[in-house]
């Protein structure tokens, strides 16, 4: 291309049509971005234009990101070929159908970076890698512009794998031996998917598990202004509730005397089994410590010491193991707590280690109280990471329930995404464990302010739906959030349709019954930090503390410090998973990074400017377990959302 560039130039079509048993299909992505950085170099980019005709480009993604590594057009070609195969003679209408959506989309994907034209677009390379080893001698060369703050799969896996899938291919003979990837919708053998089968499954048995509370009286004050018809369309509850159930806000004792209860046990441990199999978010392969304090047989040692994968750790955090290196190869291993100086749980230790690592351990022997080995190769390596981990506390040392609870918070979900219903009830739980419920953008029916069913925390929107001065006069005001960009769909504005428009929406939101509601991407008064920090002094004007919702994409760090100095009180980073329907699918798998990310580079920002202090740091990622929760925290998270799973 580069030669022909130099001679006459022009149009240079790349195409991967001529793909046969013996030649498969390189990654056209990459292919386009080689060719685009080598034109580049040798100072011939504007004497040629790419245009690229790939089975490989079949959604308005793949599309966005070919044009953004620099092709000038592209074609699919395993769009038209499906076109003709489904509708025949009227392949083509279906093909132009396909080229409005793909455009729509690019102009909704080129709004996101603030581009209005094409030219700008093309070439631009708008992207961060997911898990790809952009620091790899190969893909730095291809991909120089391109960063990921966590590194990935190699060159030569993504070699390998399209030799696998070539190898694959061959022997599809009809349209059934094509695999089911589940990448959008899941299936038994395909990508796992955070809220999967598993997940649903589990939270609809938890749903039918018999909850007890303090009996009521039947004068109480939390649903006096509850129609009948109401509680039983929000709860399920008929008028025996009034004896039978009290919906008061729970007592700090009675949060602390909660044990947990046999169908959360079931669930959590079920949900560990599905991410161990299929993981589907980064925190799905980060592990708590390695605890062998009562480890007693190799098999026992090995199994849990083997729980990390021996590629891409900086250190392994085993609780009850002392390891020190006295000298190259030369490890002393000494095990704590109480029975740490038994001989025969010693022995097993090396045993567990010559099973794992075989010949790399060239001696091990027992020498005061302790296991001396010799090391070589991965077994040194990994010796030389081994860390203590603090050692275990007792419950009575830990934070009680009651406090750890007001660390929670339900998601920004709209009375608009949500039923009326369903709304209500996910702020009304909320508040009686303690936690903080959120309005979502519109508000709420004002009959719910000032009682437990009521929003702890109202938000700010781009279109100000529903802000006025009842709006923040409502007595169970807490927070106001002032949303900047949501996690499944950063970027992007919403757009509640007229048929969901009712007249109780429209009179939360100040708009007409009717007519459709549209929140643009930007705010419309916010063009620097300097005018958030003007609307983060006027919302404390209502005496409440203030949040910024940010998504965790790149530079998010720079953004939060900024943030931090305007004068917010909490900082909330809302990940690329969840969402309640109201995102698109492409936004929703392709667009923001995972919510660890985010939340690990704002904390680390923070404290590296001497803000850390000031802020509350709240994460949302689609939270569903404990294990997620503590995960969060290890981060750097001091508070934490719950969206789809309050639901």
């Amino acid at each position: 291309v580069a030669a022909f560039a130099a001679g006459e130039g022009g149009i240079a079509v790349i195409t991967d049509r001529h793909v046969s048993a013996r030649r498969a299909a390189l990654p056209m992505i990459m292919v386009v971005s080689a060719i685009n950085q080598r034109l580049i170099e040798e100072g011939l980019r504007l004497r040629v234009s790419l245009i690229v005709e790939s089975g490989q480009f079949s959604s308005s993604h793949h599309i966005a990101a070919g044009l953004g590594f620099g092709a000038s057009a592209v074609y699919p070609l395993a769009v038209q070929f499906r076109a003709e195969e489904k509708f025949g003679s009227e392949a083509d209408k279906a093909f132009k159908r396909f080229a409005k959506a793909a455009e729509k989309s690019l102009m909704k994907t080129m709004g996101k970076v603030g581009l209005c034209t094409a030219e700008s677009y093309i070439g631009g390379e708008f992207f961060e890698p997911n898990f790809l080893d952009t620091e790899d001698d190969v893909l730095k060369r291809y991909f120089p512009n391109v960063k990921t703050p966590v590194g990935g799969v190699s060159f030569a896996v993504i070699a390998q794998a399209v030799a696998d899938w070539h190898r694959k291919a061959l022997s599809v003979k009809g349209e059934s031996d094509i695999p089911l990837l589940g990448l959008f919708k899941e299936r038994a053998e395909g990508a796992g998917h955070s809220y999967g089968t598993t997940a649903v499954r589990g939270f609809v048995d938890m749903t039918e598990e018999k909850i007890g509370f303090d009996k009521g009286t039947e004068n109480e004050e939390a649903l006096r202004l509850l129609p009948l018809n109401r509680l039983e369309d929000a709860f399920g509850l008929d008028d025996a509730a009034y004896y039978h159930t009290s919906f008061d806000r729970l007592t700090p004792e009675a949060i602390d005397a909660f044990e947990v209860t046999p169908g959360y046990r079931a669930f959590a441990s079920m949900m560990a089994e599905e991410r161990a199999r299929r993981p589907a978010a980064l925190r799905d392969v980060l592990e708590l410590p390695a605890d062998v304090t009562f480890a007693g047989s190799a098999e026992e040692f090995r199994r849990e010491m083997g729980r990390f994968s021996r590629k891409g750790n900086n250190s392994f955090m085993v609780r009850g193991l002392l390891c020190e290196g006295a000298e190259e190869g030369a490890f002393r291993l000494q095990l704590t707590g109480p029975d740490g100086h038994e001989l025969a749980r010693l022995a097993a230790l090396g045993q567990s280690l010559i099973d794992r690592f075989g010949e790399d351990i060239v001696g091990h022997w027992l020498e005061g109280g302790a296991l001396l080995v010799q090391a070589r190769g991965e077994a040194s390596d990994y010796l030389s990471l081994v860390r203590t981990a603090p050692a275990s506390i007792s419950l009575n040392a830990v934070q009680k329930a009651s406090e750890i609870t007001m660390t929670l918070a339900s998601g920004a979900m709209s009375h608009g995404a949500l039923v009326a219903a369903a709304h209500e009830a996910v702020a009304h739980g909320t508040n009686m464990v303690g936690g903080m419920s959120n309005s979502g953008e519109g508000g709420e029916h004002i009959s719910r302010y000032g009682t437990i069913r009521a929003s702890r925390i109202k938000q700010f929107a781009s279109g100000r739906f529903g802000v006025w001065a009842g709006y923040l006069a409502d007595p169970m005001l807490e927070e106001i959030e002032i949303k900047i960009g949501q996690g499944a769909k950063p970027g992007e504005g919403g757009q509640l349709p007229s048929p969901k428009v009712t007249v109780e929406i429209a009179a939360a939101r100040g708009g007409t019954p009717g007519v459709e509601l549209v929140s643009p991407p930007p705010h419309h008064d916010t063009y620097s930090i300097e005018d958030l920090a003007q609307l983060i002094h006027d919302a404390k004007a209502a005496r409440v503390r203030v949040i910024v919702k940010l998504v965790s994409s790149e530079g998010i760090g720079t953004i939060a410090v900024g943030v931090a100095k305007a004068g917010a009180d909490v900082i909330n980073v809302a990940g690329n998973t969840g969402g309640t329907g109201a995102a698109a699918v492409t936004s929703l798998k392709y667009t923001g990074r995972a919510a660890e990310i985010g939340v690990a580079e704002v904390h680390q920002a923070l404290c590296a400017t001497g803000l850390r202090a000031k802020v509350l740091l709240r994460c949302s990622g689609a939270h569903q377990t404990a294990s997620d929760v503590v995960k969060s925290a290890l981060l750097g998270g001091d508070s934490f959302e719950f969206g789809t799973t309050a639901l």
